[in-house]
C-alpha cells in the first residue's frame, strides 16, 4: 500500500525513511495543530474513507524533532469545541492519535463547587 501526502502548510519536504508520521483522527471539519517549542504545524484534514464523520490529519516529524522527554501538543478545534492531547514522538515510525470533543447532556456551571 502506498501513501501519498499533499500537505499544505506542513512544509519541510516529503516523508523520508528517517521521519515519523503522525496521523491524528478528529471530527470532520476540524483544524488540527501540533506544536512543540517554537514549532507549529497545522492541517485541515482529509475525509476518512471508512467514516465520513472523521477526518485524518497527517504530520511529518523529522528525525531532528524526535524527543523522548518533551511531547508534542496536539489540538483539534471546530467552532467553539476543542480537544487536546500530547504524544511523544521519538522514532521513525507511524504514530496515531484520536481526538474527540466532549459533549455534555447536562452542564450547569452554577452547580460546580470549588475545593477549599
Amino acid at each position: 500500500m502506498s501513501l501519498t501526502l499533499n500537505m499544505v502548510g506542513g512544509g519541510g519536504g516529503g516523508l523520508k525513511a528517517t521521519d515519523a508520521l503522525l496521523r491524528v483522527q478528529a471530527p470532520a471539519g476540524s483544524t488540527v495543530t501540533i506544536s512543540k517549542g517554537t514549532t507549529t504545524k497545522t492541517d485541515l484534514g482529509h475525509e476518512n474513507a471508512d467514516d465520513h464523520t472523521v477526518y485524518d490529519y497527517y504530520f511529518i516529524i523529522h528525525a531532528s524533532q524526535f524527543d523522548s522527554v518533551n511531547p508534542w501538543t496536539v489540538t483539534a478545534t471546530l467552532g467553539e469545541d476543542s480537544a487536546t492531547s500530547t504524544i511523544i514522538i521519538n522514532a521513525a515510525d507511524e504514530f496515531n492519535l484520536t481526538l474527540e470533543y466532549l459533549y455534555y447532556l447536562y452542564n450547569n456551571p452554577s452547580e460546580r463547587k470549588c475545593a477549599e
